[in-house]
């Protein structure tokens, strides 16, 4: 994506940040970061669920399955070096607001709901951002 485009993204997150609430904002940015989710990845969340008895049984091979993910206690804790969104690219931290997160936590919650599936509420907290100057991305992801 060309840096005038990543630049139109993110005054229109500031301009929602600004001119609605913060829920409102970070819901419509959760919906955008669930329909980010990359085809080849929402296969494995499904292959996960298929391949398993029970929700529970599912998040943990999904978890095995991907790098970043680990669990603990009764959480899976997602973990990035960086942000990896292709639309912060370029863009200097202090330039994005905090609720842009809201976008990567949608991507995270979509990931883990397919495996559980629909039965099971996924709920996802952010607790660490590269871009609001922690050292690394962590979410906590727990399953209802």
């Amino acid at each position: 994506m060309s840096n005038r485009a990543n630049q139109w993204i993110l005054n229109v997150v500031k301009g929602m940040d600004r001119e609605t609430s913060e829920e409102t904002c970070a819901r419509v940015l959760e919906q955008c970061g669930r329909s980010c989710l990359p085809k080849g990845i929402r296969e494995v969340a499904a292959k996960a669920k298929e391949e398993s008895a029970t929700p529970k049984q599912a998040i943990e091979r999904l978890a095995a399955k991907l790098d970043v993910a680990r669990i603990e206690d009764d959480a899976v804790y997602v973990e990035y070096p960086r942000c990896y969104c292709e639309h912060l690219k370029g863009v200097s931290p202090e330039d994005v607001p905090d609720v842009f997160c809201a976008c990567s936590i949608g991507w995270v919650k979509e990931l883990f709901g397919i495996a559980a599936g629909s039965e099971c509420a996924v709920d996802v907290v952010l607790e660490q951002s590269v871009m609001r100057g922690d050292d690394r991305c962590r979410f906590r992801v727990t399953i209802g």
